[in-house]
């Protein structure tokens, strides 16, 4: 049995509410393949790219290394009393720029006797002596050369024309001797022939031809002295003739032109030390003159590091009396243990990062030795001596300098041109040792 909803139902067709919309939603579309493909390959990359970073972390780690306790340093040079005195005017103060040739300092030397002003006068007086003396002697040895120049000259001349003529008279003499010798061959030949149609005797051949092999011998006797003639003249040429003999002129030619060196080192040597002398004389002089402070003064561009005394004290040399610090020779210095040290790259450049600074400088290796806590505290013309770290306390240590330029930042913002401020550095490392 039907029930009358139901019947209803297959009857009438239901009807929806005013209300209600009259299209019911689409199901959700499935993702395509495609996005699935691309959703894979960025996760993949993102994982290569951070194995790459970190690979390329460990890398960076191990060809480099980065030290922390760098400290800027310069260096320093002391300027001290040159004489005993009391300082009139003190201009030096702490941190403040000079500039070459700036007054620093006056100094009024003490009353003293004049010992060191007449002992440098009498110096100067012997070295004086002793130079006229040595330009004297270079002046007569001089001539004295020349002179025997001049006689080798008219010697070899003479000797020259002389070995001209004897060869002239020798050719002559062979001449003659060979016009001799062909007479005495043609006689010969001739009495030969006569001789076979009986003319003439066999003696009488026989005594042309010993006049003819006398005349023979008489050319190779002229032949003889005329090569002993050019001989001669070839050593005459080549001043073989007057160097026979320990008094030859080309001996006194030698030992007079090593007397000349010799005077001449010597003068060079005596107006050395007599300007050296001169000038202690000069300084003697402007210490014992009257009412003439002495004016020390800076040598160089740069700032004032320390002082140690002031107007109206005394002092006696060579006390230091500034520190001068020089603000173009700028370097960080730290240490570091030997192992390490001994991996670095000198040849390559150095990051450098002052501390306040966002900056980075770009310095070069100047110096790794290794050092001992003894040689730290050795004196040296820096602005400061490094401290050990506490951890490399005991540890085999290696003193690295890097020489870096002036920054612009440094002469404006910090005092003493930055030295002081810490430093970190950066090096480039090699991955095993020195291999």
């Amino acid at each position: 049995m039907i029930r009358p909803i139901e019947r209803d139902l297959r009857t009438k067709p239901l009807s929806l509410p005013d209300d209600l919309p009259q299209t019911l939603p689409q199901p959700y579309p499935k993702p395509r393949h495609w996005r699935r493909l691309a959703i894979a390959g960025a996760c993949i990359f993102l994982g290569l790219s951070a194995t790459a970073v970190g690979l390329g972390s460990i890398a960076y780690r191990l060809s480099h290394m980065t030290v922390e306790s760098g400290l800027v340093n310069g260096r320093t040079v002391r300027l001290q009393a040159p004489v005993d005195g009391t300082i009139q005017d003190f201009y030096a103060i702490s941190g403040a720029p000079v500039q070459l040739g700036q007054v620093l300092v006056r100094l009024e030397p003490l009353p003293q006797d004049d010992t060191d002003l007449v002992q440098s006068q009498r110096t100067v007086a012997t070295y004086q002596g002793e130079l006229n003396t040595a330009l004297q002697t270079l002046e007569f040895t001089t001539q004295q050369l020349e002179n025997l120049t001049t006689q080798s000259q008219i010697l070899e001349t003479t000797s020259s024309a002389i070995a001209a003529e004897d060869i002239n008279r020798y050719q002559a003499e062979l001449d003659a001797a060979i016009a001799a010798e062909k007479a005495a061959r043609s006689d010969h030949q001739r009495f030969q022939q006569l001789l076979a149609q009986g003319a003439v005797s066999q003696q009488q051949v026989e005594q042309l031809k010993a006049d003819w092999e006398s005349a023979q011998a008489a050319v190779r006797a002229a032949t003889a002295e005329r090569e002993s003639a050019m001989a001669t003249r070839n050593a005459v040429d080549q001043k073989a003739m007057t160097s026979v003999g320990p008094d030859n002129l080309p001996s006194q030619q030698r030992r007079l032109r090593q007397t000349i060196q010799e005077q001449v080192s010597l003068i060079s040597n005596l107006e050395m030390k007599l300007r050296d002398e001169e000038g202690r004389l000069d300084q003697f002089q402007d210490r014992y003159g009257e009412d003439r402070a002495l004016e020390v003064k800076a040598p160089f561009d740069g700032v004032i590091y320390s002082t140690a005394h002031d107007a109206g004290e005394q002092v006696n040399r060579p006390a230091t009396l500034v520190s001068l610090l020089d603000c173009n020779d700028l370097w960080v210095e730290a240490l570091v243990d030997a192992e390490r040290a001994n991996r670095i790259q000198a040849d390559q450049p150095v990051r450098v990062k002052l501390a306040n600074s966002s900056d980075t400088a770009v310095g070069e290796v100047e110096v790794i030795e290794a050092i001992s806590q003894g040689k730290l505290t050795q004196a040296r013309t820096e602005a400061l001596l490094p401290a050990v770290p506490p951890e490399l306390a005991g540890q085999p240590l290696a003193r690295v300098r890097v020489r870096i330029p002036p920054t612009p930042e440094q002469s404006v913002s910090y005092q003493f041109c930055g030295v002081g401020q810490s430093a970190q550095l950066t090096f480039g490392m090699r991955w095993f040792g020195n291999r």
